[in-house]
């Protein structure tokens, strides 16, 4: 169950994730500084048992996941992956981003 809390954040990390420069209809991520940011790569194969997808797991992520590391890397990104999230860690992984900035 969602409380008041959870969906606040989510709704925040939401509006943040959607905000469009004024001057810029189209936005494109600075790619010419050092350090670019954090890449952050959810990789679940695995599920609780009441998202009723926990029959079947999903065989190749951990393939995907490596390759996500790998090209965001050279690309320049600190990148950290995150295995078999909760719907509770994954929204805390948004908020920890939108609040400090990393």
């Amino acid at each position: 169950m969602q409380t008041i809390e959870d969906l606040w954040y989510l709704s925040m990390c939401l509006y943040r994730l959607s905000v469009v420069d004024a001057d810029d209809v189209v936005y494109r991520y600075r790619m010419d500084r050092r350090e670019r940011g954090r890449f952050i790569i959810i990789n679940n194969e695995t599920f609780l048992p009441q998202t009723r997808m926990d029959q079947r797991p999903r065989t190749g992520t951990d393939i995907d996941a490596a390759n996500l590391y790998t090209d965001f890397k050279q690309m320049g990104f600190s990148v950290e992956i995150h295995k078999n999230q909760t719907r509770k860690e994954m929204l805390g992984l948004m908020i920890k981003g939108w609040y400090y900035q990393w």
